[in-house]
Order: structure tokens, then sequence, then C-alpha cells
């Protein structure tokens, strides 16, 4: 019983890597390729895009004490970047409890 859930932005080569889920239900998800995190609501539509400074973009993971703070690793520095979102991810406030 499969469906597609979201589609992301543009025409490129890449497409989604990683994702994660915020504790709102969002999922996050790294744009190979396309330069962003696109976000999407429980329902799959698109909510939010958020540009980077790099053309390819991962993976991302929740963490931090707060569980706010979003690390998103990218192959154009092949570097490791962080960064804060507005609400905690899911995962991460689960393991706080």
């Amino acid at each position: 019983n499969k469906r597609i859930f979201a589609k992301l932005s543009g025409a490129h080569r890449g497409g989604p890597d990683g994702i994660d889920f915020d504790i709102e239900g969002n999922l996050l998800a790294a744009n190979w390729g396309g330069s962003t995190i696109e976000v999407f609501d429980r329902c799959g539509k698109e909510i939010d895009r958020i540009s980077t400074q790099f053309a390819q973009p991962s993976n991302l993971h929740f963490g931090g004490a707060d569980g706010r703070t979003l690390w998103i690793t990218e192959h154009t520095n092949n570097a490791v970047w962080k960064t804060t979102w507005k609400h905690p991810g899911l995962l991460a406030m689960r393991k706080s409890l």
C-alpha cells in the first residue's frame, strides 16, 4: 500500500537523503543537489524550504540539551554544520524524557 508522501522541489540531480522528524510531526529532508532542507507537514505538504550555503546537504539529525540543535552533513565542503530549529527533534526529546 505504497504512495508518494512528498516531492522535493527543483530540477536537479540528487533528491532526498537524510531525514528526521521534529516534535510537531514535521519531516525535515536534506535535498541533496538542491542546496536546501525541505520541511513537510504530517500530510506531506511542503511548509518550509531552508536554503543552505552548500549544494549537497546529505543528512540531518537533532540533538542538544533542548533537542533543537540541528546537525547537517554536506558533501560540498565535506563538513558538518550546526544550527537551531524552531522545534525540538522527536527522538531527541524522547531520549531526554
